[in-house]
């Protein structure tokens, strides 16, 4: 016996890939009918045999996508009507104050790091890769429903390829909003000073920079970040005359938990921490042979590490071995600084460098 239900959800499931979940799971079940965004959530209607149904809602309850946060389902039984197909329908803003909870930017996964560090695939070392399960949400959103024209990415028209991706239903990348390649999507640039430095890799250079113990600053997800060698003093110093910060601990970020564990102890649930999806700053307390700068936390026997989160990060940190004092540029009581325009009216004098992209941040974010 067929039967048509109505479904709407609320929760964090814009953004995480759940409409493209909710199709392979209509696929998967032989169930018609279609899905979209709202300004409330998530509306579907599905119509198929009762027992194929009932599968299908258990494994939506049990089985979501890993970011998503249901927190409520309503079901409605309707007639059947005869849907043909399954479909992605238009997003659709109702004349309601929109209820969604705003996902947020969720660390590389799995999937695009190694596609990241393969030399033979598109997006190689491209520092602005991600996919349904990963990348950039609350920081690039200007509006709901979650739909590329309602963020910062909308002005990067997909090419081809990445157009390919987002409507081919076997790919990862089945209506990431994000999508991009180098082709099509942002680009990174070096600044010395005011002027634009014409270099092959700008990450490259970067790093290069850092590791001869200059002080950078560098555009993340969520805002900028002043960076050095943490075991460099004076570049250390430099960090803290800039940001007029005399004692206040700094925070870190190196390649993987074996640099980590060179200089603090990992308990397990720390270890937790650092390796989950949010990549939170942890405190860790320090080991007597630690041989980094002081001046990171003074007077103090922890420290407040972190992993790369983005592609960006690991580029600038991978096989180099650097630990890099990684903390917000702003000044004491300001908020983080998301425009490039005054990061170089800012701090363009008192840094050796700017790495920059036209990626625009749109809801600043300082680190978990």
């Amino acid at each position: 016996m067929k039967i048509r239900y109505s479904i709407n959800i609320n929760g964090i499931i814009q953004g995480v890939g759940f409409r493209p979940f909710i199709h392979k799971l209509a696929n998967k079940f032989n169930i018609n009918g279609w899905v979209r965004n709202t300004n409330q959530g998530i509306e579907m209607e599905i119509e198929g045999e009762k027992y194929f149904c009932v599968s299908f809602l258990s494994e939506l309850k049990h089985n979501p996508p890993p970011l998503t946060l249901i927190e409520n389902i309503s079901i409605k039984e309707l007639p059947v009507i005869g849907f043909t197909e399954f479909v992605i329908r238009n997003s659709n803003s109702a004349d309601r104050p929109p209820i969604i909870l705003m996902p947020p930017d969720i660390s590389i996964c799995n999937d695009c790091l190694k596609e990241l560090n393969n030399p033979s695939d598109l997006r190689y070392r491209y520092p602005f890769i991600n996919c349904t399960n990963c990348g950039p949400r609350f920081s690039i959103i200007q509006d709901m429903p979650y739909d590329r024209n309602k963020t910062t990415m909308d002005k990067f028209v997909m090419c081809s390829n990445c157009l390919d991706e987002y409507n081919n239903l076997g790919s990862r990348r089945y209506h990431a909003e994000a999508n991009t390649c180098p082709i099509c999507g942002p680009h990174v640039y070096l600044y010395v000073k005011n002027q634009k430095i014409d270099v092959d890799d700008p990450i490259k250079e970067a790093q290069d920079r850092l590791k001869r113990g200059e002080v950078g600053l560098i555009k993340g997800l969520g805002g900028f970040h002043l960076t050095c060698n943490a075991k460099d003093i004076q570049a250390v110093s430099r960090i803290r005359e800039i940001k007029k910060r005399d004692q206040k601990p700094l925070a870190l970020m190196t390649e993987s938990l074996s640099e980590i564990k060179e200089i603090c102890y990992i308990p397990e649930l720390a270890r937790k921490y650092l390796e989950s999806r949010e990549r939170p700053i942890v405190l860790l307390k320090k080991k007597n042979t630690a041989t980094l700068s002081p001046q990171l936390a003074p007077d103090n026997g922890y420290l407040g590490f972190m992993l790369p989160y983005t592609p960006l990060h690991y580029m600038l940190i991978q096989k180099s071995h650097l630990i890099l004092v990684m903390t917000s540029a702003n000044f004491s009581d300001e908020p983080i600084i998301i425009e490039n325009e005054t990061a170089i009216r800012e701090f363009a004098q008192s840094v050796d460098f700017l790495l920059l992209h036209n990626r625009s941040i749109y809801n600043r974010c300082d680190d978990s």
